[in-house]
């Protein structure tokens, strides 16, 4: 009943009437900031900011290199602290060059020879830090060589995927993390979680995604699956008509049952498993991994 308090709730109150709609952490506390990091930000920032009423603001770090990025005020691209690390970017070619012939040593560019393009993360610690031009598995995109509102002459970058993380199909399409998220929000669908693997079929290869529905949720898998293939494709150009190149549908959903991914996260909890791996990943979970899944999901029904 503190004065202060019960007045910030009564104003709360007011402003959801005067909206119609329910009271919302932005109508309670005013925040002068929100720092976030993780590729759902680009899928949840709409979100944080109806609720929270700020822009999420994005940085990059990482265990191996300490806080490393930060986005401008403006919310576009990043810009990398120079005084942490010693940094090098491999060139996405020369990374897949690298990547078919693992005795090709990449070429690497300095931040200031970057241009427009996709590249992976290289550093080398200063202040007595161990590692030597180590590559710690992440992709960024350069988006601009400049930023004219902020007055920077430094290239602008943002998070792309992990190296792991990126789906090519046939070399015509490369879908990230990020870009399959944004794709199944935008259906709007309710769902529990979801995987997503590049898996063969009849030698044609295609996205595989397995999604748990909400169990209140009325899903029918072929509706789900063509809203899915018009969200990737107004997110990705080349998947736009791909069915038509390969000559056959490139995308597959597979259900699971309500409660496979709490009942997966549960064992591994018991198991003792770190916090980074109690779940499934969302990309290219490995077959053991995905066997695990179904294994689980099958006792949920008593199906030997």
């Amino acid at each position: 009943m503190d004065p202060a308090t019960l007045w910030r709730l009564i104003k709360a109150v007011i402003i959801a009437k005067v909206h119609k709609r329910n009271i919302l952490p932005k109508d309670i506390w005013k925040l002068k900031g929100i720092m976030t990091g993780g590729a759902d930000t680009i899928v949840y920032g709409n979100k944080i900011e109806y609720y929270w009423g700020k822009k999420p603001l994005q940085g990059f770090g990482c265990t191996e290199g300490g806080n490393l990025a930060m986005q401008g005020w403006n919310g576009k691209g990043m810009v990398f602290s120079p005084d942490i690390v010693f940094l090098e970017f491999i060139p996405l070619d020369e990374h897949l060059k690298n990547k078919a012939d693992a005795s090709y040593k990449p070429r690497t560019v300095l931040y200031n020879e970057l241009d427009l393009g996709i590249y992976e993360f290289v550093l080398t610690n200063f202040h007595g830090g161990a590692l030597t031009r180590y590559r710690i598995g992440d992709f960024f995109e350069v988006i601009s060589l400049h930023d004219a509102e902020l007055g920077s002459p430094l290239p602008q970058l943002r998070f792309y995927s992990r190296v792991d993380d990126v789906i090519d199909l046939g070399n015509l399409v490369r879908l990230t993390e990020k870009d399959i998220w944004k794709a199944i929000e935008a259906t709007n669908v309710k769902y529990q979680d979801w995987t997503a693997r590049k898996e063969f079929n009849d030698r044609n290869v295609i996205l595989h995604i397995y999604l748990e529905p909400k169990s209140s949720e009325n899903f029918i898998v072929e509706d789900f699956q063509q809203n899915l293939t018009v969200e990737l494709s107004k997110i990705s150009s080349e998947f736009n008509g791909l069915d038509e190149i390969l000559g056959y549908r490139p995308l597959q959903v597979s259900l699971l049952r309500p409660g496979s991914f709490d009942v997966y996260m549960k064992q591994k909890q018991q198991e003792g498993a770190d916090l980074a791996h109690i779940k499934p990943p969302h990309m290219q979970p490995s077959d053991q991994i995905l066997k695990h899944l179904f294994e689980l999901e099958r006792s949920l029904s008593g199906t030997p």
